[in-house]
């Protein structure tokens, strides 16, 4: 049935995106520090030098300072918010945490996959399976992470962001809505566009 690629879209005005961006935040700070955390670990534990090379020890250490970067990136936006614009938020503060958190993430990329071969060859003694993990972790996390799936808008304007979702991420009365017929389907597109939702052929 063509309705079931239908699409609505809901815009967020700049109070829903600073909030969401804050909350984002949120949500992936404590994976970061809990990878500098066990960094940090690793340095003290018994066997760290005697089971790396000095080239390795070096990489573990740029791996560091990278989570650090990214660490500091990704709590910039709180901070600012909380000491320049304490009671409002501005589009430029929008377009700082996009970057600040795009950039941070950046970062983190690169030291998580830097120690995935610093920790592969700690286990197999091997620099073609330190490097081939390494790189391939590398890869898979900018695929995942940066090309992984099609923005609604890519330029969109600060207080115009859009969240998307097909009605089979709706529930369950959506669906039910479909199946029995198309006077029901049509009163919950419209209870869905009274609530703030945009509708796309």
């Amino acid at each position: 049935m063509g309705t079931q690629q239908e699409t609505f879209i809901h815009e967020l005005n700049l109070q829903e995106e600073g909030t969401l961006i804050l909350r984002e935040s949120r949500m992936i700070i404590p994976g970061i520090q809990a990878m500098f955390g066990f960094q940090l670990i690793a340095v003290f534990s018994e066997g760290f030098g005697q089971r790396l090379q000095n080239h390795h020890e070096i990489i573990h250490l740029m791996a560091m300072v990278l989570v650090l970067i990214a660490i500091a990136l990704v709590m910039t936006p709180a901070i600012y918010q909380r000491r320049v614009e304490p009671r409002k938020i501005s589009p430029g503060f929008i377009r700082l945490s996009n970057n600040m958190l795009a950039w941070g993430l950046r970062a983190f990329t690169l030291g998580l996959a830097a120690d995935v071969g610093v920790i592969t060859y700690a286990v197999t003694e091997k620099d073609s399976v330190a490097m081939l993990l390494g790189f391939g972790s590398l890869a898979f996390l900018v695929w995942l992470w940066f090309f992984f799936g099609s923005p609604v808008n890519i330029n969109y304007e600060p207080g115009k962001r859009l969240l998307s979702t097909s009605k089979k991420h709706f529930d369950t009365a959506a669906a039910i809505a479909l199946k029995t017929g198309k006077k029901h389907y049509n009163r919950y597109k419209t209870s869905m566009m009274n609530a703030g939702y945009k509708y796309l052929n």
